[in-house]
């Protein structure tokens, strides 16, 4: 006897349509291994959507990332400025590598405009952190050198330890 079953089967890969020379018994335990394994996989189905929202639902994963948003917030709240005062103070000493170039500054008065605007900035630079060299009487460099400590929560301390170094060439 011939068994003809027409309907798709919802079972992931295994939508086919069947087309089996078989007995009535052999189709029937046949469509009923199939509606099993749809079962099966349904119920996996919905212990993986539990699962993942029992996750979505757990408060202490919400406290855990509330807490690392804010200490990640706290981190760049302290270092940003520094950061920020760091850039400008380079772009100070570039700037002023660039204009001894053309009016023959002393070292000692470039020293103290690169100290002034450190202390604008809020930077702990000192006069025997600035090294100014002249390797021949074409090149002028000059290289900075200094450390921020930054303080944190707990006593944690962080030193930040930067040196912008910049050539220019003499034009007098």
């Amino acid at each position: 006897m011939y068994c003809f079953i027409s309907s798709l089967v919802r079972v992931g890969i295994e939508r086919s349509r069947l087309l089996v020379r078989r007995s009535w018994v052999a189709c029937t335990r046949e469509w009923q291994n199939l509606k099993e394994r749809q079962r099966t996989q349904e119920l996996r189905l919905a212990k993986l959507l539990v699962w993942r929202g029992g996750l979505e639902k757990s408060p202490i994963l919400k406290i855990f990332a509330l807490t690392l948003m804010v200490c990640t917030v706290y981190f760049v709240m302290k270092l940003a400025p520094v950061q920020a005062s760091a850039y400008q103070f380079d772009d100070a000493v570039r700037d002023e590598v660039l204009l001894a170039g053309g009016r023959r500054s002393s070292d000692d008065a470039i020293k103290g405009s690169l100290v002034e605007r450190a202390v604008m900035l809020g930077l702990p630079v000192e006069r025997s952190d600035i090294k100014i060299t002249r390797p021949n009487s074409s090149y002028i460099i000059v290289e900075v050198n200094y450390e921020v400590t930054l303080e944190f929560i707990g006593g944690y301390t962080y030193q930040s330890i930067f040196s912008p170094k910049h050539r220019s060439r003499l034009t007098f």
